[in-house]
């Protein structure tokens, strides 16, 4: 094919595959016929498939879309399944976004029962010119790095505290002219309904969670259409849009064990210039 007919008839590759929200899921309007149709129309436009999306939303008193406990219900497989054999008989591709609504990662508000702990966190850090006589760190602090004034040499700094290798308390001022670093960790806050609910993905108990929660329930339900009609999932699940420095729930403690030295003494660099180690 050369590219003039690439232009003329292009392949799925070079087609539209957009986000086909399911949110009039009433049964006089959403059935099986009515799928088969809009589908048969996607082909007509010339759109190279789709990407089954659930998109609850309200009208007044009025609810739409799949709510949570009907979200991989069997109600919910059977209409995908409908969905995807339709657009394999018209050689389209079929893919189904792999969770409830945006953001994706809390599985229609299950995910913060099942690990309560599973919200996104970033790292944050303040300086002082003393601790005073002692310092208890809380909980959320992760090191206590003191740097001589106008110093940017990593090696001169004194750790203080580190909640995995020197966990000392109380930390108590260090004589000379120090400024003191303190990393800690906070919670991603953000609108209700965005941020606020989107999970770790660094965290590996959130990912393995959401693995057998959507994944493995696809696999039994319609896992002889993978690859076979259903051509993937889309996922957005990652941390890169929250605009911060993530943080995974015991990432030190994971990174320790692995590498054998701490990580979290080095933390400040990622904000003071030290050099080689920033």
């Amino acid at each position: 094919m050369d590219l003039l007919d690439l232009f003329n008839e292009p392949s799925n590759e070079f087609r539209p595959i957009p986000f086909w929200f399911w949110n009039e899921t009433r049964p006089e309007k959403f059935n099986k016929e009515a799928i088969c149709d809009q589908i048969r129309q996607f082909h007509e436009k010339g759109l190279g498939g789709f990407v089954i999306f659930n998109k609850p939303a309200y009208c007044g008193t009025e609810k739409f879309g799949f709510s949570p406990d009907e979200y991989l219900s069997g109600k919910w497989f059977e209409f995908c399944r409908i969905a995807i054999n339709q657009a394999k008989e018209f050689g389209m591709e079929a893919w189904i976004n792999d969770d409830y609504n945006f953001p994706p990662g809390d599985l229609g508000g299950r995910m913060k029962v099942l690990l309560p702990e599973a919200y996104s966190r970033t790292l944050s850090y303040s300086t002082k010119d003393s601790l005073g006589n002692q310092c208890y760190p809380g909980k959320d602090v992760l090191s206590i790095v003191a740097n001589p004034r106008g110093n940017n040499d990593f090696r001169k700094t004194v750790l203080l505290f580190d909640p995995v290798i020197l966990n000392i308390i109380p930390v108590i001022d260090i004589s000379g002219e120090y400024e003191y670093i303190t990393t800690s960790i906070q919670r991603v806050e953000g609108p209700e309904g965005h941020l606020n609910r989107f999970p770790c993905f660094l965290d590996p108990e959130v990912n393995a969670i959401f693995i057998n929660e959507v994944y493995e329930k696809y696999k039994s339900e319609i896992g002889d259409l993978f690859g076979n009609g259903l051509t993937g999932f889309f996922a957005d699940c990652d941390a890169r849009r929250a605009n911060h420095f993530p943080w995974a729930r015991k990432f030190d403690e994971r990174f320790f064990k692995a590498n054998g030295y701490s990580i979290v003494q080095f933390l400040p660099a990622l904000w003071f210039d030290f050099g080689e180690t920033s």
